[in-house]
């Protein structure tokens, strides 16, 4: 958590961290359309195991990103 907590960059980003010790039930799965909503992107480096959430403007409806969002498996 100290790694996390201790990062900074030239521009001045500010980093939090908890660590939420809380149990979540397996499982759990999400609709094509909640996932699309959380805007998740492939990112330039690695883009297999890295992404970028991006938000939704304020007070707008969830939609199809413009770019290729990142989709659940079907099947």
């Amino acid at each position: 958590m100290n790694y996390i907590r201790t990062t900074t960059t030239q521009t001045g980003l500010q980093v939090t961290a908890t660590r939420i010790t809380k149990q979540y039930a397996k499982g759990t799965r999400i609709s094509a359309e909640q996932m699309v909503a959380l805007a998740l992107f492939p990112a330039q480096e690695l883009p297999k195991w890295n992404y970028e959430v991006r938000p939704q403007p304020a007070g707008a409806e969830p939609t199809q990103p413009a770019a290729t969002p990142l989709l659940p498996p079907t099947g």
